[in-house]
């Protein structure tokens, strides 16, 4: 079954020399201008122009979106903890209405600097990053600027993506995948102007388009800072199914009060908490919905609801209705559904959240301790996981049917679903070393098609639901971290050590959240989250 990988055309374009480039970038500029002559300004006037990230919100479009390096590296590590980096970017505007490019943020760094006149008015564009002058021509609706990530606070690494966010006042956000531009070539020391603005790309002898000062800005580039590999969050209370809340960067997780749940917003950094709010009748477990916007979906058990929540506030900002007694909530973004377990274990309710419509109730009559996962397809689908094994459930016109069935002893922590393919899935049965991939195959049946064994018995397995897709098993001591396809092991991170240093030898792991770029772990029945540097993990 073909799977969700990066093609060979992607890494070959990662790898173009800097001169490919800039040579794209002026003939997508001129083709933009082409566009303004005749009065037709869209995307077919906008190809690729380099090998970076490309995407669009609204009218603002966003090409060759990299980060700027160009001197030769040792080993894959091309920036480390504390240094700045430069974004390169081509920003056009292909609406008539003015926007300004806010802000430049990402998870990875500290803060973002958008250094120059950002302004965006209808039809006109703005470059960033570029260490040679990109207009040789004239361009008199260009203005170059400076965009910088500071105060990294993880390794940047040859060959992956990073996620970095770029606002704009109007349009909103987009936000990319960045990699990291050929550096074979030596990179400036981060050049900016004295008066920290870039000048504006204006009118110019072909070859000889003025290029901004290079003098350095005084601490630009930091000194390397380290990094524990694993650290223990203090978070003041147990948490229960930790979820990584990403357009927030924070951790979001249950806590058990006074017999009562309250939902908490945890600092992915400190541990602090950042807000809560009790829910009333909450079931055991919520999700999160991305899209349009992120919003917790929380089960409201008695009223038969789910509440949305807004992921900054925790207010309640909308709600879905007539679904019996739901526990326990996931979601499926392929298909916008949601589904949820019924408190008895017996009925599974399918939702279209963005249209707040109930798709079917199907009864399972699935026994205690049953849950579901998401299945992934563009038709609602899910996987019905229980003590005795798992079942896949395809959408019909007669409604949900199970097209495959494999039984084993399972525990719902060592089960998880795709976030990829449709009908695939890994587990691995209680008590085992044993880590499974499964996937449907011709004849309607699953089938076991790669297996690893590891040294230790496995308790938890999730599958990354991010950019780099990677599955992650969880063992008493250790967290590891593996290929997708395969199962083959990249790396092991003993994170027992550091229990034990903070008092904690004995303790359990409860539950496990994939951030963008760290693994959290909750400490079972601790006030105590686990976080262990993903960049580490996923080494090549």
């Amino acid at each position: 079954m073909p799977r969700h990988r990066t093609g060979a055309a992607d890494a070959c374009r990662a790898a173009r020399l800097r001169t490919t480039v800039l040579i794209a970038t002026v003939m997508g500029l001129v083709a933009l201008i082409a566009g303004c002559g005749t009065g037709q300004l869209g995307p077919r006037h906008l190809q690729r122009v380099g090998a970076g990230s490309e995407g669009q919100v609204g009218s603002i479009a966003v090409r060759d979106a990299m980060f700027a390096h160009t001197s030769s590296i040792e080993g894959d590590t091309v920036y480390r903890p504390g240094e700045t980096v430069a974004v390169q970017a081509t920003i056009v505007n292909e609406g008539t209405r003015p926007d300004r490019l806010v802000s430049v943020s990402s998870p990875i760094a500290g803060e973002g600097l958008v250094l120059g006149e950002s302004t965006l008015p209808g039809h006109h564009t703005l470059t960033a990053g570029y260490v040679e002058p990109v207009a040789s021509i004239e361009l008199p609706e260009t203005t170059s600027i400076e965009l910088r990530l500071t105060g990294l606070t993880t390794t940047i690494r040859a060959g992956r993506t990073y996620p970095v966010v770029f606002t704009f006042a109007h349009a909103g956000q987009v936000r990319l995948p960045l990699r990291v531009a050929n550096p074979d070539v030596p990179r400036e020391y981060c050049p900016l102007p004295p008066n920290g603005k870039a000048p504006k790309v204006l009118t110019a002898p072909l070859g000889r388009a003025p290029a901004p000062p290079r003098n350095p800005l005084p601490d630009c580039s930091s000194l390397p800072t380290s990094i524990p590999e694993v650290q223990v969050l203090d978070v003041a209370h147990p948490l229960s199914h930790p979820t990584w809340a990403t357009e927030r960067n924070v951790l979001l997780g249950f806590v058990e009060q006074d017999g009562r749940r309250r939902l908490v917003r945890v600092d992915s950094e400190t541990g602090e908490a950042l807000g809560s709010r009790t829910v009333e009748g909450a079931g055991e477990k919520f999700a999160l919905i991305t899209r349009p916007d992120e919003r917790v979906a929380v089960p409201l058990t008695e009223a038969g609801r789910i509440a949305l929540l807004d992921t900054e506030t925790l207010t309640e900002v909308g709600s879905l209705g007539d679904i019996p007694t739901p526990s326990w909530v996931v979601v499926e973004k392929a298909a916008k559904s949601l589904f949820a377990l019924s408190e008895d274990d017996s009925t599974v309710t399918g939702v279209d959240y963005e249209r707040s419509e109930v798709l079917f109730r199907h009864e399972v009559q699935a026994g205690p301790e049953a849950v579901v996962e998401p299945g992934n397809h563009v038709d609602p689908s899910f996987w019905l996981v229980t003590r005795e094994g798992f079942t896949y459930f395809h959408e019909t016109p007669q409604g949900p049917q199970p097209a495959g069935t494999r039984r084993v002893a399972l525990s719902h922590t060592t089960f998880s679903s795709d976030d990829s393919v449709s009908k695939s899935a890994y587990f691995a049965e209680e008590g085992s070393r044993r880590v499974q991939l499964v996937e449907g195959n011709a004849h309607g049946g699953l089938e076991v098609v790669a297996v690893n064994e590891l040294s230790e018995t496995v308790e938890h397995v999730v599958a990354e639901p991010q950019q780099e897709h990677r599955v992650y098993a969880v063992t008493a001591d250790k967290l590891i971290s593996m290929r997708p396809e395969t199962l083959e092991v990249i790396t092991m991170i003993d994170f027992r050590t550091t229990l034990e240093q903070s008092g904690l030898g004995h303790a359990r792991i409860s539950g496990v959240a994939v951030g963008d770029d760290y693994v959290y772990l909750a400490v079972e029945g601790e006030p105590y989250v686990v976080k262990a540097r993903k960049e580490e993990a996923l080494t090549e």
